[in-house]
């Protein structure tokens, strides 16, 4: 599982690479985000669920204790750069 996580990381971010490159506009940016926002939430989901396959049940809690905290963070952090897109730049 970990495998498909680490190969949809870099299908993500070559379409990153290849979108943000060049001066891109407001509507593709949203897109980037959507599918952003979709990949991570996918894998959210299937570390969440496969966490139990642990042979820790100490590694398993940490797994979804990390996965219950990214639920709450990134909602958070997409809302800071919504209504203050400043923040990014120096």
């Amino acid at each position: 599982m970990a495998f498909y996580m680490f190969v949809a990381n870099c299908c993500f971010s070559a379409i990153g690479a290849f979108f943000l490159a060049a001066p891109a506009s407001t509507s593709e940016y949203r897109f980037f985000l959507l599918l952003g926002l979709i990949v991570g939430l996918y894998q959210l989901i299937a570390l969440w669920q496969c966490a139990h396959n642990s042979p820790s049940p100490f590694l398993a809690r940490l797994v979804r204790t990390a996965v219950a905290g990214s639920f709450i963070l990134v909602p958070l952090f997409i809302y800071l750069l919504i209504t203050n897109p400043t923040v990014l730049s120096n």
